[in-house]
Protein backbone atom coordinates (compact mmCIF):
# COMPACT_ATOMS: atom_id res chain seq x y z
CA UNK A 1 0.00 0.00 0.00
CA UNK A 2 3.11 2.17 0.45
CA UNK A 3 3.56 2.88 -3.38
CA UNK A 4 -0.53 3.43 -3.53
CA UNK A 5 -0.11 6.16 -0.80
CA UNK A 6 2.68 7.63 -2.67
CA UNK A 7 0.59 8.31 -5.91
CA UNK A 8 -2.63 9.48 -3.77
CA UNK A 9 -0.46 12.16 -1.86
CA UNK A 10 0.17 13.72 -5.31
CA UNK A 11 -3.49 14.14 -6.43
CA UNK A 12 -5.33 17.31 -7.11
CA UNK A 13 -8.68 18.49 -7.03
CA UNK A 14 -9.49 17.82 -11.09
CA UNK A 15 -7.95 14.04 -9.77
CA UNK A 16 -10.23 13.53 -7.29
CA UNK A 17 -13.19 14.47 -9.36
CA UNK A 18 -11.74 11.78 -11.80
CA UNK A 19 -11.89 9.34 -8.85
CA UNK A 20 -15.12 10.12 -7.66
CA UNK A 21 -16.79 9.55 -10.86
CA UNK A 22 -15.10 6.30 -11.08
CA UNK A 23 -16.36 5.58 -7.63
CA UNK A 24 -19.98 5.75 -8.43
CA UNK A 25 -18.95 2.28 -11.15
CA UNK A 26 -17.21 0.76 -8.59
CA UNK A 27 -19.16 1.15 -4.87
CA UNK A 28 -22.73 1.21 -5.87
CA UNK A 29 -23.66 0.77 -2.25
CA UNK A 30 -27.16 1.94 -2.95
CA UNK A 31 -30.55 -0.40 -3.52
CA UNK A 32 -31.70 -1.68 -6.18
CA UNK A 33 -31.87 1.62 -8.88
CA UNK A 34 -33.11 1.41 -12.19
CA UNK A 35 -32.17 3.68 -15.60
CA UNK A 36 -34.52 6.07 -16.92
CA UNK A 37 -34.55 7.49 -20.68
CA UNK A 38 -31.97 10.58 -20.28
CA UNK A 39 -33.20 13.75 -20.81
CA UNK A 40 -30.24 13.83 -23.23
CA UNK A 41 -32.35 12.79 -25.76
CA UNK A 42 -33.43 16.14 -26.64
CA UNK A 43 -30.13 17.37 -27.79
CA UNK A 44 -29.78 15.04 -30.50
CA UNK A 45 -30.67 16.34 -34.04
CA UNK A 46 -32.60 15.03 -36.94
CA UNK A 47 -29.45 15.38 -39.33
CA UNK A 48 -27.78 12.93 -36.78
CA UNK A 49 -25.96 9.99 -38.86
CA UNK A 50 -25.30 7.33 -36.47
CA UNK A 51 -26.62 7.00 -32.39
CA UNK A 52 -24.88 4.90 -29.82
CA UNK A 53 -26.96 4.56 -26.68
CA UNK A 54 -25.31 3.61 -22.99
CA UNK A 55 -28.09 2.15 -20.37
CA UNK A 56 -25.19 3.32 -16.98
CA UNK A 57 -27.95 3.06 -14.93
CA UNK A 58 -29.06 -0.91 -15.87
CA UNK A 59 -25.28 -1.42 -16.08
CA UNK A 60 -24.21 -0.29 -12.71
CA UNK A 61 -27.30 -2.47 -11.07
CA UNK A 62 -26.33 -5.33 -12.62
CA UNK A 63 -22.79 -5.38 -11.49
CA UNK A 64 -24.36 -5.69 -7.73
CA UNK A 65 -21.11 -3.89 -6.37
CA UNK A 66 -22.22 -4.08 -2.97
CA UNK A 67 -22.38 -8.10 -3.25
CA UNK A 68 -18.91 -7.53 -4.69
CA UNK A 69 -17.70 -5.55 -2.16
CA UNK A 70 -18.19 -8.79 0.47
CA UNK A 71 -15.56 -11.06 -0.60
CA UNK A 72 -12.94 -12.17 1.18
CA UNK A 73 -10.01 -10.64 -1.01
CA UNK A 74 -7.01 -8.21 -0.09
CA UNK A 75 -7.63 -6.39 -3.26
CA UNK A 76 -11.06 -5.53 -1.85
CA UNK A 77 -10.02 -4.29 1.34
CA UNK A 78 -6.98 -2.28 -0.02
CA UNK A 79 -9.64 -0.67 -2.56
CA UNK A 80 -11.73 0.18 0.09
CA UNK A 81 -8.52 1.45 2.11
CA UNK A 82 -7.45 3.75 -0.96
CA UNK A 83 -11.07 4.86 -1.00
CA UNK A 84 -10.58 5.93 2.81
CA UNK A 85 -7.47 7.33 1.97
CA UNK A 86 -8.13 9.65 -1.00
CA UNK A 87 -11.29 10.98 1.25
CA UNK A 88 -8.46 12.27 3.85
CA UNK A 89 -6.67 13.76 0.99
CA UNK A 90 -9.65 15.30 -0.69
CA UNK A 91 -10.60 17.22 2.22
CA UNK A 92 -6.59 18.54 2.23
CA UNK A 93 -7.20 19.57 -1.27
CA UNK A 94 -10.46 21.50 -0.63
CA UNK A 95 -13.62 21.56 0.82
CA UNK A 96 -15.25 20.58 -2.77
CA UNK A 97 -13.45 17.69 -3.26
CA UNK A 98 -13.78 16.32 0.24
CA UNK A 99 -17.73 16.71 -0.37
CA UNK A 100 -16.99 15.11 -3.96
CA UNK A 101 -15.02 11.88 -2.17
CA UNK A 102 -17.68 11.78 0.81
CA UNK A 103 -20.86 11.53 -2.00
CA UNK A 104 -19.65 10.73 -5.52
CA UNK A 105 -23.16 10.72 -7.08
CA UNK A 106 -23.60 14.37 -6.01
CA UNK A 107 -21.46 15.77 -9.37
CA UNK A 108 -24.33 17.50 -11.36
CA UNK A 109 -24.80 14.72 -13.67
CA UNK A 110 -27.19 11.99 -13.03
CA UNK A 111 -25.19 8.85 -14.00
CA UNK A 112 -28.09 6.54 -13.98
CA UNK A 113 -30.00 8.11 -17.24
CA UNK A 114 -28.58 6.93 -20.46
CA UNK A 115 -25.86 8.23 -21.90
CA UNK A 116 -25.96 9.00 -25.83
CA UNK A 117 -23.07 9.35 -28.01
CA UNK A 118 -23.93 10.45 -31.70
CA UNK A 119 -22.38 12.23 -34.80
CA UNK A 120 -23.92 15.34 -36.63
CA UNK A 121 -23.11 16.28 -40.13
CA UNK A 122 -23.58 19.79 -41.03
CA UNK A 123 -21.60 20.43 -44.32
CA UNK A 124 -19.19 18.03 -45.39
CA UNK A 125 -17.61 20.11 -48.02
CA UNK A 126 -16.66 22.54 -45.65
CA UNK A 127 -15.98 20.03 -42.74
CA UNK A 128 -18.39 20.92 -40.02
CA UNK A 129 -19.25 17.74 -38.48
CA UNK A 130 -19.33 17.05 -34.69
CA UNK A 131 -18.91 14.05 -32.52
CA UNK A 132 -21.51 14.72 -29.39
CA UNK A 133 -22.57 13.47 -26.14
CA UNK A 134 -25.07 14.05 -24.22
CA UNK A 135 -26.91 13.11 -21.01
CA UNK A 136 -29.32 13.83 -17.85
CA UNK A 137 -28.61 16.52 -15.53
CA UNK A 138 -29.96 16.44 -11.72
CA UNK A 139 -28.33 19.31 -10.09
CA UNK A 140 -26.82 22.31 -12.07
CA UNK A 141 -25.54 24.33 -9.72
CA UNK A 142 -23.57 21.65 -8.46
CA UNK A 143 -22.17 21.26 -11.93
CA UNK A 144 -21.56 25.15 -11.92
CA UNK A 145 -19.91 25.04 -8.73
CA UNK A 146 -17.64 22.35 -9.44
CA UNK A 147 -16.17 23.55 -12.76
CA UNK A 148 -16.15 27.24 -11.24
CA UNK A 149 -13.25 25.76 -8.55
CA UNK A 150 -11.62 23.62 -11.01
CA UNK A 151 -11.25 27.02 -13.28
CA UNK A 152 -9.75 28.45 -9.96
CA UNK A 153 -7.16 25.72 -10.35
CA UNK A 154 -6.37 26.44 -13.83
CA UNK A 155 -2.93 27.85 -14.40
CA UNK A 156 -2.74 31.78 -15.09
CA UNK A 157 -4.51 33.01 -18.25
CA UNK A 158 -1.22 34.81 -19.65
CA UNK A 159 0.08 32.91 -22.60
CA UNK A 160 3.22 31.28 -22.57
CA UNK A 161 5.86 33.12 -24.95
CA UNK A 162 8.78 31.30 -26.96
CA UNK A 163 11.88 32.55 -27.25
CA UNK A 164 10.64 32.75 -30.99
CA UNK A 165 8.52 35.15 -30.52
CA UNK A 166 5.63 32.51 -30.94
CA UNK A 167 3.09 31.68 -27.86
CA UNK A 168 0.19 29.42 -26.64
CA UNK A 169 -2.69 30.02 -24.31
CA UNK A 170 -5.15 27.52 -23.23
CA UNK A 171 -8.62 28.99 -22.13
CA UNK A 172 -11.05 27.32 -19.78
CA UNK A 173 -13.83 29.98 -20.41
CA UNK A 174 -17.63 29.59 -18.58
CA UNK A 175 -20.12 31.69 -19.70
CA UNK A 176 -23.94 32.35 -19.14
CA UNK A 177 -25.77 31.76 -22.11
CA UNK A 178 -29.48 32.53 -23.08
CA UNK A 179 -31.47 29.20 -21.73
CA UNK A 180 -28.07 27.23 -20.66
CA UNK A 181 -24.80 27.43 -19.27
CA UNK A 182 -21.43 26.68 -21.47
CA UNK A 183 -17.62 25.84 -20.75
CA UNK A 184 -15.93 26.62 -23.46
CA UNK A 185 -11.85 25.33 -23.56
CA UNK A 186 -8.95 25.20 -26.89
CA UNK A 187 -5.91 25.95 -27.02
CA UNK A 188 -4.53 29.42 -28.76
CA UNK A 189 -1.13 29.44 -30.55
CA UNK A 190 0.27 32.81 -32.26
CA UNK A 191 3.47 32.68 -34.36
CA UNK A 192 5.27 35.40 -36.85
CA UNK A 193 5.14 34.42 -40.13
CA UNK A 194 7.93 35.39 -42.95
CA UNK A 195 6.20 39.12 -43.64
CA UNK A 196 6.04 39.25 -39.81
CA UNK A 197 2.70 39.48 -39.74
CA UNK A 198 0.92 37.48 -36.30
CA UNK A 199 -0.46 34.19 -37.32
CA UNK A 200 -3.07 32.52 -34.65
CA UNK A 201 -4.35 29.37 -35.21
CA UNK A 202 -7.19 27.29 -32.52
CA UNK A 203 -6.84 23.74 -31.52
CA UNK A 204 -8.82 21.19 -29.42
CA UNK A 205 -11.91 23.29 -29.45
CA UNK A 206 -14.22 21.82 -27.46
CA UNK A 207 -17.75 22.67 -24.89
CA UNK A 208 -19.50 21.55 -22.31
CA UNK A 209 -22.74 23.09 -22.14
CA UNK A 210 -25.80 22.47 -19.66
CA UNK A 211 -29.23 23.66 -18.30
CA UNK A 212 -31.67 22.00 -15.25
CA UNK A 213 -32.08 18.49 -17.07
CA UNK A 214 -29.39 17.92 -19.68
CA UNK A 215 -25.87 18.23 -20.67
CA UNK A 216 -23.65 18.49 -23.99
CA UNK A 217 -19.73 17.48 -24.80
CA UNK A 218 -19.27 18.52 -28.31
CA UNK A 219 -16.55 18.84 -30.19
CA UNK A 220 -15.51 19.19 -34.13
CA UNK A 221 -12.61 16.72 -34.67
CA UNK A 222 -12.50 18.25 -38.66
CA UNK A 223 -11.86 21.94 -37.57
CA UNK A 224 -9.15 23.42 -39.50
CA UNK A 225 -7.96 26.18 -36.57
CA UNK A 226 -9.23 28.72 -38.16
CA UNK A 227 -11.44 30.88 -35.37
CA UNK A 228 -14.29 30.53 -36.91
CA UNK A 229 -14.28 27.21 -35.75
CA UNK A 230 -15.07 28.87 -32.27
CA UNK A 231 -17.84 30.86 -33.46
CA UNK A 232 -19.36 27.57 -35.15
CA UNK A 233 -19.41 25.25 -32.61
CA UNK A 234 -20.81 27.76 -30.02
CA UNK A 235 -23.50 28.30 -33.07
CA UNK A 236 -24.08 24.62 -33.01
CA UNK A 237 -24.52 24.03 -29.40
CA UNK A 238 -27.04 27.01 -29.71
CA UNK A 239 -29.04 25.06 -31.95
CA UNK A 240 -28.76 21.72 -30.25
CA UNK A 241 -30.09 23.53 -27.27
CA UNK A 242 -33.52 25.01 -28.96
CA UNK A 243 -34.46 21.99 -31.06
CA UNK A 244 -38.03 22.20 -31.98
CA UNK A 245 -39.79 18.87 -31.44
CA UNK A 246 -39.39 18.41 -35.71
CA UNK A 247 -36.35 19.02 -35.22
CA UNK A 248 -35.19 16.44 -33.55
CA UNK A 249 -33.97 12.71 -33.59
CA UNK A 250 -37.20 11.58 -31.91
CA UNK A 251 -39.21 12.93 -34.67
CA UNK A 252 -38.05 9.87 -36.80
CA UNK A 253 -40.40 6.67 -36.07
CA UNK A 254 -37.21 4.03 -36.87
CA UNK A 255 -35.25 5.32 -34.09
CA UNK A 256 -37.93 5.52 -31.49
CA UNK A 257 -38.78 2.01 -32.58
CA UNK A 258 -35.31 1.43 -31.77
CA UNK A 259 -34.95 2.92 -28.71
CA UNK A 260 -38.03 1.35 -27.68
CA UNK A 261 -35.75 -1.54 -27.31
CA UNK A 262 -33.02 -0.85 -25.74
CA UNK A 263 -30.28 -2.97 -24.79
CA UNK A 264 -27.47 -2.25 -22.09
CA UNK A 265 -25.46 -1.28 -25.18
CA UNK A 266 -27.24 -0.74 -28.28
CA UNK A 267 -26.04 1.94 -31.77
CA UNK A 268 -28.65 3.05 -34.42
CA UNK A 269 -27.63 4.42 -37.74
CA UNK A 270 -29.70 5.73 -40.27
CA UNK A 271 -28.80 7.80 -43.75
CA UNK A 272 -31.76 10.27 -42.58
CA UNK A 273 -28.86 13.24 -41.80
CA UNK A 274 -26.13 12.75 -44.58
CA UNK A 275 -25.45 15.71 -46.60
CA UNK A 276 -28.81 15.95 -49.31
CA UNK A 277 -26.31 16.85 -51.74
CA UNK A 278 -23.82 14.12 -51.09
CA UNK A 279 -26.56 11.61 -50.91
CA UNK A 280 -27.72 12.75 -54.19
CA UNK A 281 -24.46 12.35 -55.94
CA UNK A 282 -24.21 9.10 -54.65
CA UNK A 283 -27.91 8.03 -56.05
CA UNK A 284 -27.22 9.67 -59.18
CA UNK A 285 -24.47 7.31 -59.73
CA UNK A 286 -26.58 3.89 -59.11
CA UNK A 287 -28.64 4.18 -62.68
CA UNK A 288 -25.19 3.06 -63.83
CA UNK A 289 -25.38 -0.25 -62.64
CA UNK A 290 -28.35 -0.77 -63.24
CA UNK A 291 -30.80 0.35 -59.92
CA UNK A 292 -33.00 3.05 -59.85
CA UNK A 293 -33.35 4.62 -56.65
CA UNK A 294 -34.64 8.24 -55.32
CA UNK A 295 -32.37 10.11 -52.44
CA UNK A 296 -35.72 8.97 -49.88
CA UNK A 297 -35.16 5.21 -50.57
CA UNK A 298 -31.99 5.81 -49.36
CA UNK A 299 -32.75 7.91 -46.22
CA UNK A 300 -35.59 6.08 -45.09
CA UNK A 301 -33.16 2.78 -44.71
CA UNK A 302 -31.35 2.37 -40.72
CA UNK A 303 -29.85 -0.09 -38.89
CA UNK A 304 -29.47 -1.12 -35.37
CA UNK A 305 -27.25 -3.45 -33.33
CA UNK A 306 -28.32 -4.19 -30.12
CA UNK A 307 -25.80 -5.54 -26.84
CA UNK A 308 -27.22 -6.95 -23.83
CA UNK A 309 -25.98 -8.51 -20.20
CA UNK A 310 -27.85 -11.10 -19.44
CA UNK A 311 -27.79 -13.68 -16.27
CA UNK A 312 -24.95 -15.70 -17.14
CA UNK A 313 -25.14 -14.96 -21.30
CA UNK A 314 -24.41 -11.76 -23.67
CA UNK A 315 -26.98 -11.71 -26.53
CA UNK A 316 -26.33 -9.41 -29.73
CA UNK A 317 -28.84 -8.81 -32.26
CA UNK A 318 -27.74 -6.59 -35.67
CA UNK A 319 -30.68 -5.89 -37.91
CA UNK A 320 -30.78 -4.13 -41.03
CA UNK A 321 -34.13 -2.31 -41.57
CA UNK A 322 -34.90 -1.55 -45.60
CA UNK A 323 -37.49 0.89 -46.90
CA UNK A 324 -40.36 0.83 -49.39
CA UNK A 325 -38.36 1.67 -52.12
CA UNK A 326 -35.50 -0.60 -51.47
CA UNK A 327 -37.60 -3.61 -50.97
CA UNK A 328 -39.09 -2.93 -53.75
CA UNK A 329 -36.08 -3.00 -55.69
CA UNK A 330 -34.79 -6.94 -53.36
CA UNK A 331 -38.42 -8.27 -54.38
CA UNK A 332 -37.72 -6.97 -58.17
CA UNK A 333 -34.27 -7.90 -58.74
CA UNK A 334 -33.74 -11.03 -56.19
CA UNK A 335 -37.28 -12.45 -55.44
CA UNK A 336 -36.65 -11.79 -51.55
CA UNK A 337 -40.04 -9.86 -50.01
CA UNK A 338 -38.69 -8.62 -46.50
CA UNK A 339 -38.44 -5.00 -44.88
CA UNK A 340 -35.67 -6.57 -41.91
CA UNK A 341 -32.23 -8.41 -42.11
CA UNK A 342 -31.38 -9.24 -38.88
CA UNK A 343 -28.76 -11.48 -37.06
CA UNK A 344 -29.38 -12.90 -33.13
CA UNK A 345 -26.81 -14.77 -31.52
CA UNK A 346 -26.29 -15.44 -27.62
CA UNK A 347 -23.61 -16.80 -25.66
CA UNK A 348 -24.40 -18.59 -22.32
CA UNK A 349 -20.86 -19.24 -19.82
CA UNK A 350 -22.31 -19.22 -16.44
CA UNK A 351 -24.99 -21.29 -14.81
CA UNK A 352 -24.92 -19.27 -11.20
CA UNK A 353 -27.65 -16.77 -12.29
CA UNK A 354 -25.82 -13.74 -11.49
CA UNK A 355 -25.88 -11.15 -14.26
CA UNK A 356 -22.71 -11.17 -16.64
CA UNK A 357 -21.80 -7.93 -15.69
CA UNK A 358 -21.05 -9.16 -12.12
CA UNK A 359 -19.66 -12.31 -12.90
CA UNK A 360 -17.07 -10.44 -15.20
CA UNK A 361 -16.02 -8.49 -12.51
CA UNK A 362 -15.99 -10.60 -9.83
CA UNK A 363 -13.91 -13.30 -11.65
CA UNK A 364 -11.50 -9.72 -12.43
CA UNK A 365 -11.00 -9.14 -9.09
CA UNK A 366 -10.39 -12.92 -8.09
CA UNK A 367 -7.69 -13.46 -10.98
CA UNK A 368 -6.10 -10.05 -9.93
CA UNK A 369 -6.13 -11.55 -5.86
CA UNK A 370 -4.04 -14.67 -7.19
CA UNK A 371 -1.64 -12.89 -9.21
CA UNK A 372 -0.61 -10.24 -6.13
CA UNK A 373 -2.99 -7.23 -5.39
CA UNK A 374 -2.51 -3.56 -6.18
CA UNK A 375 0.63 -3.34 -5.08
CA UNK A 376 2.81 -4.32 -8.34
CA UNK A 377 0.49 -3.61 -10.82
CA UNK A 378 3.24 -4.23 -13.78
CA UNK A 379 3.61 -7.49 -12.08
CA UNK A 380 0.02 -8.27 -11.83
CA UNK A 381 -0.26 -7.58 -15.79
CA UNK A 382 2.56 -9.73 -16.89
CA UNK A 383 1.26 -12.80 -14.91
CA UNK A 384 -1.98 -12.42 -16.68
CA UNK A 385 -0.53 -12.42 -20.03
CA UNK A 386 1.03 -15.50 -19.36
CA UNK A 387 -2.04 -17.01 -17.94
CA UNK A 388 -3.92 -16.02 -21.15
Amino acid sequence: MKKIKEILSNLTLKHFIGIGIVFIVVCFLTVMLFSSSSKGINLIPKNTVAVGVVSIGDMINKADVKDLLKLDLEIVEDLLEMYDDSKELAAEESELAATIMEDPFNIGIDVFQDVFVYGVIEDIKKGEAYVCLSGGVDDEDRLMEILEEIEKKMPDDDPYESYDGSSSESHFDISEEDGYNMLLVYDEYSYMDYNDNRQRSYTDISAFAWDDDKFLVITNPEAHGDKKDIGNLEDEVKRLFNLKSNEKLTSIDSFGDFYDNKTDLCAWASAEGMDEDLMKEFVDAIPEIGVDLEVEDLQECSASLYYNFGDGNVSVKAALYASDGVQELMEEKTNISTSEFSFESTMTFDDSGDNTIHVILKSLLTIIDEVGGLDDMEDVMYKLERMF
